[in-house]
């Protein structure tokens, strides 16, 4: 929370390993994230992290579900087992 340019949306940029610091390090667990080459980072996010964005950030020819499944796409979880069951929480 702060005023506009107060450097929330940066912090943020730089948690998700979205931009490079340009000094300092950022562990997660044992991992320092800004040692990981670039190509390699959003593997860290896929694995890691979730966003949610201020605005709709959806595929709009998908139903609700395949847009919330999408990001299950490029994991190793199947399809069976990553399909959430409407019937239960």
């Amino acid at each position: 929370m702060g005023e506009s340019g107060s450097g929330k949306s940066t912090l943020l940029s730089l948690l998700g390993a979205l931009n490079s610091p340009t000094s300092g390090k950022y562990w997660v667990d044992d991992l320092d994230v800004y040692a990981v080459p670039p190509d390699r980072r959003a593997d860290f996010r896929r694995e890691n992290l979730g966003f949610v964005f201020q605005s709709f950030n959806l595929v709009p020819y998908l139903t609700v579900l395949e847009n919330v499944m999408l990001p299950l796409v490029t994991s190793s979880h199947t399809r069976k087992k990553s399909r959430p069951r409407p019937d239960r929480p």
